[in-house]
């Protein structure tokens, strides 16, 4: 994280930074949180996403230390990123999977009231493309609906959470038309949940100019 400061947050005005943390001991990670978060130009806590389930409230005061800091929560997959798995035969098998493992976390979040109990905290998730993002939220709703009783302290549909404290990157965006696009967007009941990545210069990366269909002015 010194590293990150001196070498590129201090000498470019356009970068911003994330907190990299030992999440494998707890302790340690808030103490480095509590260190660098208030750095003006930090603006997230990194987690991988692996073989933990970050809503279990063991991990609590990462949020807590992060929420005080005015800093989001950023997810992205580590290899392989299917939490009860191992890698599969293919790359394109894992590929193909890869938006599983972020639904998982935010499924795990979500009823285990991690936004309820931090209602200031925010979560992107990076790099899991959006599609799945309705389904996620009409399957958590149907749930809801059905064994709310099993999560008291949850007070509000997991949908309403979802718009108003997650936001998920584009890539690796599928290839939609602009009426798949514009119906998608509709069907999160949001036009705030998106932000655009590119994931350049990996060799998979999007395009800026042709990963997403082109939108008329308005």
């Amino acid at each position: 994280n010194d590293w990150q400061i001196d070498e590129w947050l201090e000498k470019d005005d356009r970068l911003y930074g994330s907190v990299h943390i030992a999440a494998q001991d707890r302790d340690a990670a808030i103490r480095e949180i509590e260190r660098v978060g208030s750095h003006p130009k930090m603006v997230q806590v990194l987690l991988p996403i692996d073989d933990i389930m970050w809503g279990d409230p063991f991990f609590h005061p990462f949020f807590e230390a992060a929420e005080k800091h005015h800093l989001m929560i950023g997810m992205h997959h580590n290899e392989p990123p299917v939490y009860y798995g191992k890698w599969p035969r293919y790359f394109i098998e894992w590929h193909t999977l890869i938006p599983t493992a972020h639904m998982k976390q935010v499924a795990n979040m979500i009823f285990n009231g991690v936004f309820d109990k931090f209602p200031n905290l925010g979560l992107m998730m990076i790099e899991g493309g959006f599609t799945w993002v309705p389904h996620i939220m009409w399957k958590m709703n149907q749930q809801y609906r059905d064994l709310r009783h099993e999560v008291p302290w949850l007070k509000r549909k997991p949908s309403d959470i979802f718009k108003e404290q997650i936001r998920v990157t584009t890539q690796p965006a599928e290839e939609l038309t602009k009426q798949e696009f514009t119906s998608l967007i509709e069907q999160m009941g949001s036009d705030e949940i998106l932000c655009f990545s590119t994931d350049y210069p990996h060799w998979d990366y999007d395009s800026p100019t042709r990963a997403l269909p082109n939108m008329d002015p308005e």
